[in-house]
């Protein structure tokens, strides 16, 4: 479970749930299965060089060891948009990778949570606690 200024287990997200915690992580098939999903997830069809990175590194990933992770909101220097990206992300409110077996942590009762985490990860490559902190917790109750 998560400590500290980011805990948010108990606390309210954007859409009135509250965040738990969940121990038991995603298994290797779980996790291959939602990826494969988000690399179907047809609004992929972008030229953002930080999104199809990530999209790159989705491919890879199922092709390798599922133990290898990938900085938190990481970007390859590329476009401006790119760039400004880089020098403008906030900071990573988890240990600072992405663990795709831990996307299931720190969620809420939320309508299709886990597949939006997943999705999530491509547009801005966030692991799971700053997609909690950043995206879905209630900004005005937290």
């Amino acid at each position: 479970m998560t400590s500290g200024p980011c805990n948010l287990v108990g606390k309210v997200c954007a859409e009135g749930s509250r965040f738990k915690s969940n121990a038991n992580q995603l298994h290797d098939k779980e996790i291959k299965d939602l990826l494969k999903m988000v690399l179907d997830y047809k609004s992929w069809v972008t030229s953002r060089s930080d999104h199809m990175f990530r999209v790159h590194y989705i491919s890879e990933f199922l092709k390798r060891d599922p133990s290898d992770n990938i900085p938190c909101m990481y970007t390859v220097p590329g476009d401006y948009l790119s760039q400004l990206t880089v020098k403008l992300k906030p900071p990573c409110v988890g240990n600072g990778s992405v663990d795709f077996s831990k996307f299931n942590d720190v969620m809420c009762n939320c309508d299709d949570q886990l597949n939006r985490r997943f999705r999530e990860f491509v547009i801005t490559g966030m692991c799971h606690l700053c997609q909690a902190w950043y995206i879905e917790r209630d900004f005005e109750e937290n």
